[in-house]
């Protein structure tokens, strides 16, 4: 029997840590796709603001995740299923890296439809990372490979895919903070998501899980034990030469991105204080021509005596205006529609207006009710406002205001000549930089502008109801970071592999003379293992430490464990610990005091935690000097297992595992006298089933015995685990009830319970079946007399078939 146990488990062995990685990753994958099809974000994104997973790496997980969690054995339906997984994403990675080369979409496979709802910035909705796809290829092409391993070039060639998937995916975690996107003016769907860039890991994770433990692998038949430590450690030093490499671009980075922020936030700070002291001082110009008009309620005649002194003071033009807006006088060029104007102040005296130029307009009331405007033209102040100096080439000042809803008016920039109307976006998808600052937000951000180029940018407010952005283009940002990622990753690769080839060189030597030690202490250890194994009984060597050495087959089958795996572990971890094993150890050492010690019994600890008695026999063996304990060992849990069952058929009933009635009347005997001595109460139940007969006649024995077993389960659920439950025979059952603390009241809720719970109806071949109880309990009350057990059990049986004459189903109570 155990044999066939053994078997059985073999040919069906539970899923792999690789495969159990590979649903995993299949877990991911179905996330993302549920997500994008459910429109839920929080199923394919790791946080809201970074890149989320799209639609097609979410299906390319899904697919190459059940690949690897299937069976990867040569042949057979799984192996088919899993080519078809790896060639469709083969062949969907491929049709994506074309797109991206080509920069256009082909057959519809990006999905757009599916990802405009949902705004991360990426102007290529749906498309994949590059990376993600080369990443995907890759490991289609090794699960492709991995199951058509026959020479060593294709076990070299698996190798080779699991370690550059692993690359790419390590480096897909670096690179998403190196923002390549950034780096190189991609579009945002050119950065390989972090739960990607994990996902990646993972793969290359199971992929290794599974050919180290393929037969073409594992033994030597392509690559030797020199071999593949040569071969790891060169891919390694790969791996970790390419990770710090590009962490050194990252942190190089983050301090070029500091630095821009920094300047980009000195010029958001400092305009808007410095337009307030513009603001002040031409509002305080204006007072002071007003005075040039005479007398407090001026003719209109009156602006053309004061010309020569508004023109002194730099008033290029001036209008009186009457009480209904309409001009009363007008000095200085005739007044065009200007292109721009907005408040710069808190009174709205003081505007700034674009006329083929910035000019500062200032409106002031007068005591008659009309108003007089008057401007200027600000040549230095539009040069200070929008001077980009230490923001570069790209670097770009822009100054907008609210026109109507959902529209943005702005004041010419670098780019843009003339005033300009730009679009808001709406709600959900990700604001520029000036619907920020419009917002009355201050901050920086990396974001695409409205030229969609990928910008670095601070906003804020220049004033009430004035938004102000300043930014550059982050291309020429990293534009030092980028040419030295072009000159170095070459310069990187070039250093890792001469350095793996170096590793190489001065390991080979160390290798071969590892191997050749091993190989003498394999044969040495064959030797000992040989003769030790021969013996029926467990064998252990034991130190002077108390640790094993060594230990034969048998002892490994006695401790279910690997005999190997019993080396190093103490003898004393193998007994109960009430055991002293060290002492038994230490008396066995002196001969004179081993003939005291003959063979000695105790309790023996499985590798899964079980007990078990153990037969042990310890004699002392001198060995270099060191006195060894050579201890026999010998499993005698059958005998006891046989002692025991022996025992259970003599006092328990074999088909319900309650207690028979021998069983049955000692603990009755015995919880009357506890029950006498204490003077409490005690009630014994006699109980027997309603219509057992007929299913009996009806379905046959082996469906009664069903019925008698579930009997048993339902009267253990009614009772303390203080009680006893035993079944005299048929379908007569007892109870006996101790240390009632409501005698009368105690029994018959434990009789009702057990009446409704045989109500329930049981289920025979597929139908319900109604099978009652009728009960009958006597009670002894305490006192100072004994409960005499026969009186008891009489009373109850009687009681019993009053419960039957009255219709069954029912109980009655003998007190």
């Amino acid at each position: 029997m155990t044999t066939t146990v053994l078997a059985t488990s073999a040919a069906r062995p539970g899923p792999s840590l690789g495969q159990i990685l590979g649903l995993a990753v299949a877990a991911l994958g179905l996330s993302t796709t549920s997500g994008w099809l459910l429109q839920l974000p929080i199923l394919f994104e790791l946080h809201h603001g970074l890149v989320p997973m799209v639609f097609n790496t979410g299906l390319s997980f899904l697919l190459t995740g059940l690949a690897l969690a299937l069976p990867s054995r040569h042949g057979g339906r799984w192996a088919t299923l899993r080519t078809f997984m790896a060639a469709t994403v083969v062949g969907l990675c491929g049709l994506t890296l074309i797109e991206l080369v080509l920069d256009r979409g082909l057959l519809g496979i990006d999905l757009v439809s599916l990802h405009t709802w949902y705004d991360y910035g990426n102007t290529r909705p749906g498309r994949m990372a590059p990376n993600t796809a080369l990443g995907f290829l890759v490991a289609a092409s090794a699960i492709l490979v991995g199951d058509r391993v026959s020479s060593r070039a294709l076990g070299l060639a698996e190798v080779t895919l699991t370690f550059l998937l692993l690359i790419i995916g390590l480096t897909g975690l670096i690179g998403y903070l190196l923002a390549p996107e950034l780096l190189f003016n991609w579009a945002r769907s050119a950065r390989m998501a972090l739960h990607t860039a994990t996902g990646m890991v993972l793969m290359s994770l199971a992929l290794w899980l599974s050919w180290l433990r393929s037969d073409w692998y594992a033994g030597e038949t392509y690559f030797r034990e020199d071999g593949k430590i040569r071969l790891l450690s060169g891919a390694l030093l790969v791996i970790v030469t390419t990770a710090a490499a590009l962490t050194g671009f990252v942190l190089q980075q983050d301090g070029t991105r500091r630095s821009l922020e920094d300047r980009l936030s000195t010029v958001i700070k400092a305009r808007g204080p410095w337009l307030a002291i513009v603001v002040d001082d031409v509002r305080l110009q204006a007072q002071q021509a007003l005075a040039l008009l005479s007398p407090a309620h001026p003719e209109p005649g009156a602006l053309d005596k004061s010309a020569e002194g508004f023109a002194a003071q730099g008033w290029q033009r001036v209008v009186l205006q009457q009480a209904d807006g309409l001009p009363s006088a007008v000095l200085g060029p005739t007044a065009t529609q200007p292109g721009f104007v907005a408040p710069v102040d808190e009174t709205g005296q003081v505007a700034l207006v674009w006329d083929q130029g910035l000019r500062l307009r200032v409106t002031l009331a007068l005591d008659s009710g009309a108003r007089l405007v008057m401007e200027r033209p600000a040549p230095r102040l539009e040069q200070a406002l929008f001077a980009t100096n230490g923001l570069g080439d790209s670097g770009e000042i822009a100054v907008c205001r609210l026109a109507q809803p959902g529209q943005m008016l702005c004041l010419p920039t670098r780019w843009q000549r003339q005033p300009f109307s730009l679009s808001m976006r709406p709600a959900g998808k990700t604001p520029l930089p000036m619907q920020l600052a419009l917002a009355g937000q201050r901050g920086v951000v990396q974001s695409v502008d409205y030229r969609q180029q990928n910008v670095i940018a601070a906003y804020g407010q220049l004033a009430p109801g004035l938004g102000f952005v300043a930014k550059q283009d982050a291309a020429e940002t990293y534009a030092p970071i980028r040419r030295a990622l072009l000159i170095g990753a070459p310069l990187v690769a070039v250093v890792a592999m001469a350095g793996a080839l170096l590793m190489l060189w001065q390991l080979s030597p160390l290798v071969a003379r590892m191997r050749a030690a091993e190989t003498l202490a394999a044969d040495a250890a064959a030797r000992v293992k040989a003769i030790v194994d021969s013996a029926g009984d467990g064998i252990v060597t034991v130190n002077e430490t108390g640790v094993i050495e060594s230990a034969n087959r048998a002892a490994g089958q006695i401790f279910g464990i690997d005999p190997s795996q019993l080396r190093g572990r103490t003898f004393a971890g193998l007994l109960d610990g009430a055991v002293d094993a060290d002492k038994m150890l230490a008396r066995a050492r002196h001969p004179e005091r081993a003939l005291l010690l003959p063979a000695f019994e105790v309790e023996g600890l499985r590798h899964d935690g079980a007990r078990f008695p153990l037969e042990c026999t310890i004699s002392p063996v001198m060995l270099h000097g060191q006195t060894l304990s050579v201890v026999m060992l010998r499993d005698s849990s059958i005998r006891k297992e046989l002692e025991v069952r022996l025992s259970h058929l003599a006092q328990y009933d074999q088909l319900t595992g309650l207690p028979n009635r021998a069983l049955f009347m000692d603990r009755f005997a015995t919880a009357a006298l506890r029950a006498g001595r204490a003077r409490r109460a005690m009630a014994v139940l006699f109980l027997d089933l309603d219509g057992f007969k007929a299913i009996n006649d009806g379905f046959g024995h082996a469906e009664g015995d069903a019925v008698l077993v579930q009997t048993a389960r339902r009267l253990n659920l009614a009772v303390r685990k203080s009680d006893t439950v035993a079944r005299l025979g048929g379908d007569e059952f007892t109870i006996i009830l101790e240390q009632l603390s409501q005698p009368e009241a105690d029994v018959l809720a434990v009789a009702d319970k057990i009446v409704q719970l045989m109500r329930e109806p049981f289920v025979v071949q597929g139908r319900p079946c109604r099978v009652t109880v009728s009960i009958g309990a006597a009670l002894h009350l305490g006192g100072d007399q004994l409960p005499d057990t026969a009186t008891l059990l009489s009373r109850a049986d009687d009681a019993m078939y009053e419960a039957k004459r009255a219709g069954k189903d029912a109980y009655r109570l003998s007190v």
